[in-house]
């Protein structure tokens, strides 16, 4: 699992779960407490990162946000969705058999899309 950490830790992929919370119009209100929401009450504490239950609680996580997302960012958010479904996938069975090549693929893969998100919530929710 510790391959599995490192590849997460390397595109700051909690940073996507850990976003703060905001203000502004209903829809990025509604998102932001969402997302502040996560952030005060992490479903993934206590869990290991890469592991199966961590990847239900997450996957969990995100479907939340994607159904809030305002329609700046829903079809990143979207994608992003996708490709964690696809990781959860990988990770089931034994964390030896995980193919970490594919993993860091389907990450990069939504390096950008992570990237307008952070934008977003930059520009449009509080610290």
């Amino acid at each position: 699992m510790e391959k599995v950490n490192a590849v997460f830790s390397a595109l700051g992929f909690g940073a996507m779960l850990t976003l703060a919370g905001c203000g502004g119009e209903s829809d990025v209100e509604a998102f932001c407490g969402i997302m502040l929401d996560l952030e005060e009450n992490d479903p993934t504490d206590g869990l290991e990162e890469g592991t199966p239950e961590w990847f239900e609680a997450t996957t969990s996580s995100v479907q939340e946000a994607v159904d809030a997302a305002p329609d700046e960012i829903k079809d990143d958010f979207e994608d992003f969705q996708a490709a964690f479904e696809q990781m959860s996938e990988l990770a089931e069975g034994d964390p030896a058999d995980i193919d970490l090549g594919e993993m860091q693929e389907i990450l990069t893969g939504v390096t950008e899309n992570g990237e307008r998100i952070d934008d977003f919530v930059e520009a449009n929710c509080e610290a």
